[in-house]
């Protein structure tokens, strides 16, 4: 699994050769490997996508979506997951998809308040038109799941635990934390909560870098550094969300032993159906912490190319709780995202810019005594990435590219030698930046009931470190590993099951304020799955399935010596630690019916050398010390969800989730484990039409436990029960459409302490708060 070196007295520690040119050597082969590997993929995709003399002629699928007594549904989404296309229907409830090579696709189709549906269809030179019959639906289902298996499959034969949030729940919590937006519609999903704006997503009691957050497949690496910075995703991009919980999540690699986060943009609209252009806006606003956004979006398609356009602002005060305003916790963001793609019939492209940056507010313990005298942390994350995919039949080639630099500034305003109001003047206290090159290569294969994915990955990183209060050393990382998953369908079962292997290398330069020596170490280690799916009753399923994964220690975890300003205490890494291993078994059951989907999950994870934060009782430069330190733990919990159509016009939704952890020889917890929570809501649609629109209405009470069984130095929580209304019209404007949605939260105006917040010791959470947002489209 590890492999280390001693040297000058120090175990586990190998020194590195002199800084100097001598320094870049473990980097340089890995770059030339890297580019070498960039190229030659990038010359086989071109290569194989250039027709030959015996390239077979693209034929077009045609159809129409319609109701079940046969009227056309208009605006329905078509989609063709495995070639990632998007289709749309007109009027007429017609579609089609052109320049298609021979073979079979999977097709699904999904509308507003229809249920969604999906087939396998058959695509040649005699393929007739396909009719798609969508059955009215008030259930927010998505008709396939993507994550974790080597294909698209339909949510009851998925062999592995992963579930999918459909785009309309997450649509109507969006906002500028990824993960607060999860915490209020998935089960099994919570938020680690730096006030209301940042949020680290905490899967089966497990946070941090255990949850791995990745973009359309591709993992990010962004957000692991503090308590205090969240992944670089804003909700409002995100078509839909696919969840895999437990280290069974192979396609991410190593790390993801809570689970994955996969965040799936929409597919850029088919530049082959139909030349169009659609602009949209978004306006939103929010009373409690006096909140104003605002959406642009264009996106459009013209012969063989396509694009999207989109910029996001935001801007907030101080957040307010029932016993007054929590100074310094305002925030002010800027996003941007600018993607173009090309679709032929044998191949495809898309490249995609995505810039996520803000100025956050924090709150020290205790509060500031003016707003100016609190810190603020500027995030700014820069991602260039290029898909390439190659269609020649039935093997797909995938090469996924991408370069990300996140930096991370804290600010701090200090005393200077200046009368009023100029005695105080804003210094940085720390700079961190890092930059990724990273690169994914899968290829897929289906052959009747089997499906296979074989890929290879690569990654380079460098850690800089800048400031008068360095964090952790300038470091180098590097890794490459290799996956295989397969998955066999069966009339009634379901098997799925994978391997991979991970091999990685960290470079540290000495740094004589954190008094670390130059250090290399590495990692290696394999993760396995297997699953299966037992149809045992057509619309029920059993799920059970086996995991394991590892994880190596991250920087801050390994050198971290010095004041956390933001944190509130002086947080000491340990060199010595060891990576991580879990193991895990799951065991479930799903149902969809007609009028009611859902699905109950139980799991047991053995967590061997857990690596924790834990509070020593020692003081350094007036703050508390902590140290990181490592321990064997089991985990214990269960997730479920349910929604059921009680009437054509009432839905009923219920949501739980539940964890324990217990440190190896002791009934101690490990640190922030989450409390039992639960959720219930009530949504209403309105039968008939209310100025020529559809009004829903929705109220829904949210119930946590006490937390009575924490690690040592933290702080128990008492329970709390939460009331949020919501009202929601959507119709048109003369000839345009629109949508207005508001929202109340804490509706009672309760007083509460949330057990995962930083801010538990010092302030309550935010109180009543009116949302409101509109969207127009033309």
């Amino acid at each position: 699994m590890v492999r280390r070196a001693a040297a000058q007295g120090n175990p586990g520690v190998r020194v590195a050769p002199s800084r100097g040119r001598g320094y870049l050597r473990p980097v340089v082969p890995n770059a030339l490997s890297f580019a070498a590997m960039l190229a030659s993929t990038c010359a086989l995709i071109a290569a194989l996508a250039t027709p030959g003399r015996a390239a077979l002629p693209a034929d077009t699928l045609r159809g129409r979506v319609v109701d079940r007594t046969g009227r056309p549904v208009a605006g329905a989404e078509i989609l063709l997951p495995d070639l990632d296309r998007r289709s749309v229907t007109d009027a007429d409830g017609a579609f089609l998809v052109p320049n298609l090579l021979p073979g079979r696709y999977l097709v699904a189709a999904r509308a507003p308040n229809h249920r969604p549906v999906a087939a396998t269809v058959s695509v040649g030179p005699a393929t007739p038109p396909l009719t798609l019959r969508l059955a009215p639906s008030l259930l927010q289902l998505e008709p396939l799941v993507v994550a974790g298996a080597p294909a698209p499959l339909q949510p009851l034969r998925a062999a592995l635990p992963v579930a999918t949030v459909a785009r309309e729940r997450l649509r109507r919590h969006a906002g500028v934390s990824l993960a607060h937006a999860l915490e209020a519609v998935a089960p099994g999903v919570r938020s680690w909560a730096t006030g209301p704006h940042i949020g680290k997503p905490i899967l089966r009691g497990l946070g941090g870098s255990r949850v791995v957050v990745a973009d359309g497949g591709l993992r990010l690496e962004d957000y692991a550094w503090s308590d205090e910075d969240g992944p670089a995703v804003d909700a409002r991009w995100v078509d839909r969300v696919d969840l895999v919980w437990g280290p069974a999540s192979l396609l991410y690699g190593p790390d993801a032993l809570g689970g994955a986060v996969d965040v799936r943009p929409a597919p850029l609209p088919d530049p082959q159906a139909a030349a169009r252009s659609r602009p949209q806006a978004e306006i939103r606003a929010a009373g409690n912490n006096r909140e104003l956004g605002l959406v642009l979006d264009h996106e459009g398609a013209r012969s063989a190319w396509a694009w999207r356009a989109s910029a996001i602002g935001r801007r907030a005060g101080d957040y307010r709780t029932p016993a007054g305003p929590v100074r310094n916790t305002g925030y002010a963001a800027l996003n941007g995202l600018a993607a173009v793609g090309w679709r032929g019939t044998r191949a495809q492209a898309n490249l995609r810019y995505t810039r996520y940056g803000g100025e956050f507010r924090l709150l020290e313990a205790g509060g500031p005594t003016a707003e100016e005298e609190g810190p603020e942390r500027k995030v700014s994350d820069d991602r260039l990435r290029l898909d390439l995919a190659l269609l020649p039949g039935r093997w797909r080639w995938d090469a996924r590219l991408q370069g990300q630099h996140h930096r991370l500034v804290e600010r701090a305003d200090e005393p200077i030698d200046a009368p009023a109001p100029h005695g105080r003047r804003e210094t940085v206290q720390f700079d961190l930046a890092l930059t990724t090159l990273a690169m994914d290569v899968q290829a897929q294969r289906r052959a009747g009931a089997h499906a296979t994915t074989a890929g290879l990955s690569t990654w380079l990183q460098w850690h800089a470190t800048r400031g008068p209060q360095p964090v952790v050393p300038n470091a180098r990382g590097r890794g490459m590993g290799a996956v295989i998953l397969h998955h066999l369908a069966a009339s009634r079962a379901n098997v799925a099951a994978g391997l991979r292997y991970d091999r990685r290398w960290l470079d540290a330069d000495p740094h004589p304020t954190l008094g670390n020596p130059p250090t290399s170490l590495a990692w290696g280690g394999v993760s396995a799955n297997a699953g299966l799916a037992w149809e045992l009753h057509p619309g029920l399923a059993l799920q059970t399935s086996l995991g394991t994964g590892w994880r190596g220690p991250n920087l801050f975890e390994l050198f971290a010596n010095g004041p956390r300003l933001g944190e509130r205490r002086y947080e000491r890494g340990d060199p010595t630690l060891r990576p991580e291993r879990a193991r895990s078994v799951d065991v479930g059951l799903r149902w969809r019916g007609l009028r009611a989907e859902g699905f109950v999950q139980a799991f047991a994870l053995r967590l061997a050398r857990a690596i924790y934060l834990e509070r020593t009782g020692q003081q350094a430069v007036g703050l508390p010390v902590y140290e990181h330190r490592q321990t064997d733990a089991v985990l214990l919990g269960a997730e479920a969800f349910a929604e059921a159509e009680l009437s054509p016009s009432l839905v009923l939704r219920i949501q739980a989730d539940t964890v324990r952890s217990r440190r190896a020889g002791s009934d101690t917890p490990l640190p922030w484990t989450p409390p039992p929570r639960a959720l219930a809501e009530a949504e209403w649609h309105g039968p008939r039409p209310i100025a020529a629109g559809r009004v829903l209405l929705a109220a829904a009470l949210e119930t946590t436990a006490a937390a009575r069984r924490v690690a040592p130095g933290e702080r128990p929580t008492d329970a709390y029960t939460l009331l949020h209304l919501r009202a929601g019209w959507e119709g048109r404007v003369g000839p345009v459409p629109l949508r207005v949605d508001a929202k109340l939260r804490n509706a009672t105006n309760a007083a509460y302490r949330n057990f995962l917040s930083r801010y538990k010791d010092f302030a309550l959470e935010p109180g009543r708060s009116l949302e409101v947002q509109a969207q127009v489209r033309w």
